[in-house]
C-alpha cells in the first residue's frame, strides 16, 4: 500500500499491440472509515491494483473484458486480498477500444467520466453520479475482521452506471474523482480544455495531455479553498437543504486524461 491520500488510479495500455483496448480507472476511498482507524486508501488501491493485474492476464486480453466485469473481478480479488484490511471505495473504469473507436465505462459512486469532443466546443457525454443521500456515494465495501454489522451496505459492482460512446480523432476522455467534480463545473472544465488547446497550437500530444492535467488539477485545487465561488458541491448541498456549506470542498484530486488519435 502507498501513502498517497485516499484516491488511486490505473492505466492499462499496450504500446506493443495497438489493437488492444486501453483501460483507465480512478477510485476514491471513503474517508469516514478513518474515524474507526481503517485506512480509506486500502480498498481504492486494492481495486485499482487488481483491475490492472486482471487485464494483464492473457485470457482477459483475448475476451476484451467489459469495464463492469473488470470492476467486479477486481472487487472480488480485493475482498480476498489479506493486505487490504477493510474500508470502502467508489470506482470508475473505462475502456477505449481502438477496433471500434468505442468508449465503454462503468461508474459506481461519485467519480466522473467526461467525453469532450475535438476542439472542446462541446461535451459529448458524461457519467452519472450515484449517491444514497448527501455526501454518501455508492461504494464497494470490505468489512474489517470483527466488524459488528454487515447488513446495511448492499452496493455491488453490478449496480454501476454503464454506457457507451463512439469516439472521434481529437476527442478527450477525462476520468476524475470528486476532488475535481465537487469544485469545477463541467463547462468550466471544457473551457479550461479549450483554453489550453488554443494557448499553443503547436502542442505535441504528450505535452497537451500533461498541460491539460496540470491546468485542471491546479484550478480544482485552488477552487477547493475558495468560499466565495459557486461550486457543484455547494449547489449539491443546497439541493439537500444544507445552506451553510459555501464554495469549494478540500479533497484529494485525481485525474486521468486520454487523447484519442486515429492511426494512419
Amino acid at each position: 500500500m502507498t501513502n498517497s491520500g485516499h484516491d488511486w488510479w490505473f492505466i492499462n495500455h499496450s504500446t506493443a499491440d495497438p489493437a488492444r483496448p486501453t483501460y483507465l480507472g480512478v477510485a476514491d476511498g471513503v474517508g469516514g472509515w478513518a474515524e474507526g482507524g481503517t485506512d480509506p486508501a486500502e480498498v481504492s488501491q486494492g481495486i485499482m491494483f487488481h483491475a490492472d493485474r486482471i487485464l494483464e492476464d492473457p485470457s482477459a486480453q483475448q475476451t476484451d473484458e467489459g469495464p463492469k466485469s473488470v470492476l467486479s473481478k477486481a472487487f472480488q480479488a480485493t475482498l480476498k486480498d489479506e493486505q487490504v484490511r477493510g474500508g470502502a471505495s467508489t470506482a470508475l473504469i473505462a475502456r477505449l477500444d481502438p477496433n471500434t473507436a468505442g468508449l465503454h465505462w462503468a461508474n459506481l459512486g461519485d467519480s466522473s467520466m467526461i467525453h469532450i469532443q475535438a476542439g472542446a466546443e462541446k461535451v459529448g457525454t458524461q457519467s452519472k453520479a450515484q449517491t444514497h443521500f448527501f455526501n454518501c456515494p455508492y461504494q464497494l465495501t470490505k468489512f474489517p475482521r470483527g466488524y459488528p454489522s454487515q447488513d446495511f451496505v448492499a452496493d455491488t459492482p453490478e449496480m454501476a452506471d454503464s454506457d457507451t460512446q463512439t469516439l472521434q480523432d481529437g476527442d478527450l476522455v477525462l476520468l476524475f474523482t470528486d476532488g475535481i467534480g465537487d469544485n469545477l463545473w463541467t463547462d468550466e472544465i471544457r473551457s479550461l480544455v479549450r483554453l489550453v488547446i488554443n494557448s499553443k497550437p503547436s502542442w505535441n500530444d504528450p505535452e497537451l495531455v500533461q498541460a491539460l492535467a496540470h491546468t485542471i488539477c491546479d484550478c480544482a485545487q485552488r477552487a477547493s479553498f475558495q468560499e466565495n465561488r459557486s461550486t457543484p458541491f455547494e449547489a449539491y448541498a443546497v439541493k439537500h437543504g444544507i445552506t451553510d456549506l459555501k464554495g469549494g470542498k478540500v479533497d484529494d484530486i485525481t485525474l486521468v486524461v486520454s487523447l484519442v488519435r486515429y492511426l494512419t
